[in-house]
C-alpha cells in the first residue's frame, strides 16, 4: 500500500485517465495477525466489506489486482452477488491456483 510503485500506478492512471483510484490496504504485514499468509476465507470477506463501501460510489468500477489483490479481487468477485466490476485485471496473480487445499490429498 504505501510502496512507492503502488502510489505511482495510482498516480499515473488517474493523470491519464481522470479515473479516481482507491488503494486497499489489507494483510500486507507479515509479522501481523492479519497478514498476507492468512487463509483466503478470512481475507477475502474482509476486504470485501472495505470494497463494497468504495463501490458503492460508483455505476461500475474497474478492479485491479497486483499478486495476491488478484487473487482475493477474484474471491470477492465470485462471492459477491450484483457487483458493479465492469472490469478485473490480474497483475502477476496465480489465477490458475486454488483457495483451499483439496479434501484428500494422494
Amino acid at each position: 500500500f504505501d510502496n512507492p510503485h503502488h502510489q505511482d500506478f495510482k498516480k499515473y492512471v488517474e493523470e491519464k485517465t481522470g479515473v479516481e483510484v482507491h488503494l486497499i490496504d489489507a494483510f500486507n504485514d507479515i509479522a501481523a495477525a492479519n497478514s498476507s499468509i492468512t487463509p483466503l476465507w478470512v481475507q477475502v470477506p474482509a476486504v470485501l466489506e472495505q470494497v463494497k463501501e468504495i463501490a458503492a460510489q460508483y455505476d461500475k468500477i474497474i478492479a485491479v489486482g497486483y499478486s495476491q489483490g488478484g487473487v482475493i479481487w477474484r474471491g470477492m468477485i465470485e462471492s459477491w452477488d450484483n457487483h458493479n466490476v465492469d472490469t478485473f485485471i490480474s497483475l502477476a496473480s496465480p489465477q490458475h491456483g486454488t483457495a483451499d487445499f483439496p479434501a484428500k490429498v494422494p
